[in-house]
């Protein structure tokens, strides 16, 4: 069943046509993504502790979500967002399967932080990109912002 303490963030109809994807969660903090049926409306949890998601082609779902940290409701109560140490990018097929897995860390050099995973209309690219500090080689789009990096992962040649 869907929190009763959450609301909804955002959605999507699946793959199918018969099921509708929901982001739900709190005013700060991580969120959950559900399955609901339309025609039953039983909702199934598919993923929790969700930071960033994002919704392609093919049914496929990125998501960013902190890597081996229980969200704990006292570090979002000021209304401040964490960074933690490690995060999951993960990307899913309309099954749940996973199809690409990647822990990226903010400790790097230049200081990474605020990742995002942006799937492709066609669900066959997927971007990864991330707010580094400002740096010699980059232009950032406003003045006084970090610059972003960004990666791109073809899907389109299987598992990874």
């Amino acid at each position: 069943h869907l929190p009763k303490e959450g609301y909804f963030r955002d959605g999507w109809f699946a793959e199918d046509g018969k099921s509708l994807l929901l982001y739900v969660g709190g005013d700060f903090g991580p969120g959950f993504l559900f399955r609901c049926r339309i025609a039953a409306w039983k909702c199934d949890r598919m993923k929790s502790n969700i930071d960033e998601i994002s919704v392609g082609g093919r049914g496929r779902i990125g998501t960013i979500s902190p890597y081996r940290v229980k969200p704990n409701p006292s570090h979002y109560a000021d209304g401040s967002i964490p960074i933690h140490p490690m995060y999951l990018a993960e990307v899913m097929d309309a099954t749940s399967t996973r199809l690409a897995r990647q822990v990226v860390s903010t400790r790097e050099s230049r200081a990474k932080r605020w990742y995002k995973l942006l799937v492709s209309p066609g669900g066959t690219k997927v971007v990864l990109t991330w707010e580094v500090d400002k740096h010699g080689g980059c232009v950032p789009p406003n003045w006084g912002d970090p610059c972003i990096e960004a990666r791109m992962f073809d899907l389109s040649r299987g598992v990874r």
